[in-house]
């Protein structure tokens, strides 16, 4: 019996969860990047963001989720990030940046941390000698940096330029 992509996907999520994934949990030396670096959560996440983009509406629901744009009128920091990811999983890349351009920059991470476990799962990565080193301090510097100019963009749409989303 064939299964549908869908199908595999949601298993594999399923897997993750209940610990059954071959990416679950070993010694430092065992674990993937991804399990090193992010975690199981972010796996769990990342899955449902990418299923999530394909579902969600590409211009929004109409419905008004952020409540802080509710109370006070100005855009938080991740306002449009929704829409700008889900137009990002169809391809309109010119929306998407209209919307957020942080959400193609976070689609691109998702997608890469979803296909990565997959690949995994499938053996391609799992060889030790495919694993890429890399130094902890520098994930959180970049970590930082990324954090930092995503809240300045944020500050400086909301406040600055006043512009609504």
């Amino acid at each position: 019996m064939k299964q549908t992509a869908l199908t595999t996907s949601l298993n594999t999520v399923r897997n993750i969860v209940s610990g059954r994934c071959s990416m679950a949990c070993g010694t430092a030396a065992d674990q993937t990047l991804i399990e090193r670096l992010l975690g199981k959560r972010f796996l769990l996440a990342a899955w449902i963001i990418v299923i999530g983009a394909y579902i969600h509406p590409p211009h929004g629901m109409g419905i008004q989720f952020c409540w802080m744009k509710r109370l006070t009128g100005a855009d938080c920091p991740g306002c449009g990030l929704t829409r700008s990811i889900s137009c990002a999983a169809r391809g309109l890349f010119q929306q998407s940046w209209e919307y957020h351009p942080f959400g193609m920059v976070l689609w691109t991470v998702f997608l890469l941390v979803v296909v990565t476990s997959l690949l995994q799962r499938t053996n391609v990565l799992a060889e030790p000698d495919r694993r890429v080193p890399v130094s902890d301090r520098l994930i959180k510097v970049i970590y930082g940096l990324f954090v930092a100019a995503f809240l300045g963009y944020g500050i400086c749409r909301a406040v600055l330029l006043g512009q609504s989303v």
